[in-house]
Formats: structure tokens, sequence, C-alpha cells
């Protein structure tokens, strides 16, 4: 378990050597008012700001959990506030410094149960949040301890993972959410629910559950792309999954392999079943030698696999072992399995270096990397007009090195740092709300890189029901059937008057909308596959029942 404390320390160090040549944006300021528009004072508040650069490959991993039964993500950083008596809440790390990141999700709440989620909180600005009556979540006795790890959805699909929240009565903001709700006698229920402001919910546990067991207190395992939510508690071996939760997929590390995803099986009578299994010995991959007098540094080796749609799927994770004396000179060496089948690649992190990645092919006599402290990557971004743009997306991948892409988001000042990267390589600007734009880096500028951002072609529509009356906050989504808009799949919320619009576009290019909603217990629907960005006028998009009541000739 150690192991996994240095990896996560490791990832988290990442971005260091950049943040450590600039002062860090604003801390993030709410203003709280409860319903009747009175400032809120003693509320508490927890976010999380994403870090300045982190591994798209990578994410989803799971790391380390805390004492306290918590997960450590290595692209977030906690930050926590109480609000004085006008209402006013700073968030600010435990030694009251601002974030090292730029936007900031979580949420605040009060003693006497009011509270709102917060989505992407902007540093440099004071915003207002309007707190309203939370939900309660509790069983039907009232007595059981339950532990809830909740995620909510945006309208226009930005998520917030919120810490764990424990008691016999745990409070949550209204809104959309994914809940694993966790009782110790009971085990685990996996739920989606929309929760309403001031809304009883009843969490049950009835019903047969399927038992599980993992083979060792060493492994670490949970849902697939929920590495925040751990399925077992310290050193316990079996847990009891219930309603959704037994048929869920999950992922389980141990050792250096990553299992799954992977439904889990029952644990038999006889206490055969439990998983991962152990495999046999893998490969040794041996480190250059080191240097006499080097001090050594963290290192840690992924095995990667790029999935058809273009996201990452970790395989294998492995810490770099001591030194031996021989073979002569004395070397370090990774363990690692066999490389699997699809686009495998090798990711190699260091502690102060630049990450770097190749595919891989399996050759175990010579390691493909050495340590290579590269340059710190910062990004001045403004828009047309020449102001910074708070909080662009931008990614950079060295050249032949597509698992170490690094991803960051400009913070108050329009500075994305990206921590320490190699050249040659490409920038590009994948931001929803601006145009994509790609520039290739034949060296890393030590004055940083700087880009005018173009807000691109929009797509405007009006979202209707059948009657002609304005579809108010439905989602809508927009995808790329080429697949060569970043981010792919985009979504947003019409307003009151139905309106909705998608800038960042590329001109007259044809893309595919589509809309989802639920009324009166019905599910209602609207596609259109060639939307033309750019195009005057604005695009009508007519919902329709897609669960339409019939009845029999003359009303039988």
């Amino acid at each position: 378990m150690a192991g996994m404390f240095r990896i996560g320390l490791l990832l988290a160090c990442l971005p260091s050597l950049a943040a450590a040549q600039a002062p860090g944006p604003d801390a993030p300021v709410v203003l709280l008012r409860d319903p009747s528009g009175k400032p809120v004072a003693e509320a508490r508040g927890r976010v999380f700001a994403r870090a300045l650069g982190s591994l798209p490959a990578l994410a989803g991993f799971a790391i380390t959990p805390d004492d306290r039964f918590d997960f450590a993500l290595p692209d977030q950083q906690r930050l926590d506030g109480t609000s004085d008596a006008n209402g006013r809440l700073r968030f600010a790390t435990e030694d009251e410094t601002p974030p090292n990141g730029c936007a900031v999700s979580g949420m605040v709440w009060t003693a006497s149960g009011l509270g709102a989620l917060l989505f992407d909180l902007q540093p440099g600005r004071a915003q207002r949040v309007d707190l309203s009556p939370m939900a309660a979540l509790s069983t039907a006795t009232g007595t059981e301890r339950l532990s809830v790890i909740a995620r909510a959805t945006a309208a226009d699909g930005r998520t917030v993972s919120l810490p764990s929240l424990r008691g016999t009565t745990v409070r949550l903001p209204a809104g959309n959410y994914e809940l694993w709700v966790h009782d110790e006698h009971e085990g685990w229920l996996w739920e989606r629910r929309t929760l309403l402001s001031g809304q009883t919910v009843t969490v049950s546990f009835l019903g047969e559950g399927r038992r599980v067991k993992r083979s060792s207190a060493a492994a670490i395992v949970h849902p697939l792309d929920r590495p925040d939510v751990l399925l077992f508690r310290g050193k316990e071996l079996e847990t009891t999954l219930r309603g959704a939760a037994a048929s869920a997929l999950y992922c389980a590390r141990l050792g250096a392999m990553v299992h799954g995803p992977a439904e889990f099986p029952p644990a038999a009578p006889d206490g055969t079943g439990a998983w991962p299994s152990a495999q046999g010995a893998p490969p040794l991959l041996w480190l250059h030698p080191v240097p006499e007098g080097e001090t050594p540094v963290s290192q840690t080796t992924f095995v990667v696999q790029r999935l058809a749609e273009g996201s990452w799927r970790t395989l294998a994770a492995s810490e770099v072992h001591g030194t031996r004396s021989a073979p002569q000179p004395p070397s370090q060496w990774f363990e690692l399995p066999r490389p699997a089948p699809g686009d495998t690649w090798l990711l190699f992190v260091a502690e102060g270096c630049a990450p770097q990645a190749c595919p891989w092919q399996g050759q175990s006599d010579r390691f493909p990397f050495e340590l290579e402290r590269g340059r710190p990557l910062h990004v001045l971004a403004k828009d047309e007009a020449g102001l910074p743009i708070v909080d662009l997306a931008v990614d950079y991948t060295p050249d032949g090195m597509d698992a170490a892409a690094v991803t960051g988001f400009s913070d108050a000042r329009g500075t994305a740092r990206l921590g320490p990267v190699l050249g040659p390589g490409t920038l590009r600007v994948v931001d929803a709300r601006f145009a994509n734009q790609t520039i290739h880096l034949d060296a890393i500028p030590l004055d940083g890189a700087r880009i005018t951002v173009a807000a691109g072609a929009a797509l405007r529509g009006i979202a209707k029901w059948p009657d002609g009356s304005p579809a108010r906050g439905v989602v809508v989504s927009l995808r790329d059937p080429r697949g060569e808009l970043r981010p792919a799949q985009r979504a947003v919320a019409t307003g009151d008057d139905g309106a909705f619009t998608f800038p960042g576009l590329r001109e007259q290019r044809a893309l595919v909308l589509f809309a989802t909603t639920q009324r009166n217990g019905h599910t209602w629907s609207a596609r259109l596959d060639r939307a033309v960005a750019g195009a005057d006028g604005e695009i009508e998009l007519v919902l329709r029942d897609e669960d339409p009541e019939f009845t029999a000739p003359n009303g039988r």
C-alpha cells in the first residue's frame, strides 16, 4: 500500500515545476444567499481545483485512499472555506494559499440544511450562489450509518465528484446524481437519482445481494470510471453488492496489474471466486545503469491502451525497484506484464521530469526511456480583442508520444501551465467555446507559447414541443460524425425561450444534433443529422414523444 501513496504523490507533483515559476491565481469566492436573499454566515464549502496539467492517458486510474476512506485523485487539489457575516466564502488550501489550478467544483452547505452545487467556479471574481433546502438520504429506520459517494451532473454535461459523506442522514443539494451508497452491514447500492430541494429519500438495502470477495487485502477495487469509490474498506476481503451494483463493471489493481473492466464474480460457498486472480511472473524491464553518486527519483511506468473512441485504459502500473549490484554497473528495473493486443503503450512518469511514451512491443532487454527534465510549457491565451481567456482547455502532445499528452486549463490571467514536456510537439486548443486550433512547436519557448483564440462559427437553434411552445431546460447534444471536432461531443441546456447556441465550430461543417428529455413519464427526443455551423437563421428542433399511448378504434 505504501507504493500506492508514492505513485499518488508522484503524479500530483507533475505540474510543480511550472507552478513554482509564477504566482497562482486569486482564490475563488462565492457570495452566499438564503432563499429570502439574505447573506448566509458560517456556511461551509469544499471544492476541488483542476490541476495545471494532467495526463489524459491516466484519467480514471485509481491512486490511493486516505485514512478516511476517501480517494486522492492526482489531478485535483482540495480547498475549503467558511462564509463570513456578509455571506462571503473564500476557498483556500490548508495553508491559506489560493489553488494552483483554475476552475473549482464542489458544494456549499449549512448546519441548518441549506446547500448548493458549484460547477467550474472561476477564480478572480465573486459569484453569487443562492442556497436552497437540500435533499435528505436515510434508511427506513434512520439508524444505519451510511457512506454516500456522489457524482453530480449539470444540465450541460459538466460533472463534479463530491467527497464521501457519512451519517444516519446524508444531505445533498438538489441535482442529478450517480450515487454509490455503503452500509457496513448491508454492502453497496448503485443508483442514479434526481434529488429535489427539500426531498426526503429512503435508501433501501432490501432484496438479495451478491456476496463478492477480493483475492487480497492489497487489491484496490473500484467501479469503472469511478476511482473515487473504494469497494472494500481497510483490510476487509468481502462485501455485498445489491441492485445495479451487482452487475456493474469494476477495475482492480493487484501488484503491477490492473484487471478489468469486468463484472465481479460471486463468491462461492467454499470461498473461491475471489477477484482479481494473481497472474504469472511478469517480465523484467531493465533501466539504464544508475550513474554513480546520482540520487534516484520516484519513477513509475504505466502500460496504457488506447480504445477505439480515443480514450485510454490503464493496464498496469509499476514503480521502479531498488538498485541491483549485478549485472554491473548497478541498475534499476520495473516489473510489467506482457503487452496486451491492441494499441498498447508504455508511459514513463518521473518526479520533476517530462512524461514520455512509446508503443510497446514487449521488449525486455533495454528500457526505452532515460530521465529527461524537459522544459516547462506555459501557454498565454488571449481572445481576438487581446483580453486573457479564463479556463481555456489546451493540450500538448510530444511528437510520437501520444500517450504522454498533457492537458490543462488557463488561470484567471489566461495562462495555462502544463508542466515539463519534451519538444517538438503539437499544441492544441480543445475548448468547446472557441475554434479548434493546432500549433506545431519545434521547441518549447522559454517565454511561453502565445496564442490568439478565435471565436469560430456558431450553430444556433430553438427546441420546441409539437405545439410550438419552447422546450425549456432540455439538454441538446452536438456531435461531429467525422470525429475531427475536439471535444467530439458537446452539450448545452436550452434557455427559457428554448434557445441554444454551440460556438467554436468550423464554418459550413455538417454536424449531428440530438436531444432527449423526460416529460410526464415519457421519453421525448429529437434528432437532426445535417445541422450546418455558420448558417443564417436558427435551427428548429422539435421533440416528439417516443412512448406514445395508443388507443383502440372507437376509444376501446
